[in-house]
């Protein structure tokens, strides 16, 4: 059995200052044995780092709302 992770997706966001982060969403996938077949890969955990690794959070009940967990910076996805 092996595990990877994956990114799926990445976005600015902003601090109140205006400074710009990109934030990056990754999945974990784990592979799984079956009783029959061949092994598959089931992956539904993520989690967020900056672009530079920094750990990130979601702030519960907002979507679009992370903080930074080294400086609890509160940051906003850039909405287009």
């Amino acid at each position: 059995m092996f595990s990877m992770r994956i990114e799926v997706d990445r976005f600015p966001c902003e601090d109140e200052d205006g400074e710009v982060f990109v934030v990056i969403v990754r999945r974990q996938f784990v592979e799984v044995d079956l009783l029959s077949g061949p092994p598959e890969l089931v992956g539904d955990v993520r989690d967020f780092a900056l672009i530079d690794g920094r750990a990130v959070t979601r702030i519960d009940g907002k979507l679009n709302t992370f903080k930074i967990v080294a400086t609890d910076r509160i940051l906003h996805a850039i909405v287009k």
